[in-house]
C-alpha cells in the first residue's frame, strides 16, 4: 500500500477486550433482561391484588393461581438461562451485567414468594379462624 492509499484508509482502533466482553454479555442477557421488567410489574400487580383480596377467598384463590403460573414461567426461563449460561466463557459468566441480571431475576422470584406467602397466610388464618 502506498502513502496515498494509507492516507485515504480510515484508521481503526482496536476494540478493548473489556468492551468486547461487555457487549457480548449484554447480547447474551438481553432476552432475560427484557422479561424482568414485565415480571416485576406482574408481581407488583398481583401483590397489590392480594391485599385487596382480604376476606374474598375466591379472589385470593385466583391470585394464587396466577402467582403459581408466573412462578413456573420464571423458573423455566431461569433454567433455560442457566443451561445457556454454563456454556459461556468464564469472563462472560462473571461479568457484572450477567450477575446483576441474575440478581434482578432472583429478586423478582423473592417478591413473588412473599406475595404467595401473604396469600396463603391470609387463607390459613381465614380457615383456622381467630385464636
Amino acid at each position: 500500500m502506498d502513502m496515498i492509499e494509507q492516507a485515504r484508509t480510515p484508521r481503526r482502533r482496536a476494540i478493548r477486550e473489556d468492551v468486547t466482553r461487555r457487549r457480548q454479555a449484554a447480547a447474551l442477557i438481553r432476552p432475560l433482561a427484557q422479561r424482568i421488567g414485565g415480571w416485576q410489574a406482574q408481581v407488583a400487580r398481583l401483590a397489590g391484588s392480594s391485599e385487596r383480596a382480604r376476606g374474598r377467598p375466591e379472589l385470593a384463590a385466583d391470585i394464587d393461581v396466577e402467582l403459581r403460573a408466573l412462578e413456573a414461567i420464571i423458573r423455566d426461563e431461569l433454567q433455560l438461562f442457566a443451561s445457556q449460561h454454563a456454556t459461556w466463557p468464564e469472563a462472560i459468566r462473571a461479568h457484572g451485567r450477567v450477575t446483576d441480571t441474575l440478581r434482578a431475576a432472583n429478586s423478582v422470584l423473592a417478591g413473588l414468594q412473599r406475595a404467595k406467602e401473604s396469600i396463603s397466610s391470609r387463607e390459613s388464618r381465614r380457615v383456622s379462624g381467630p385464636h
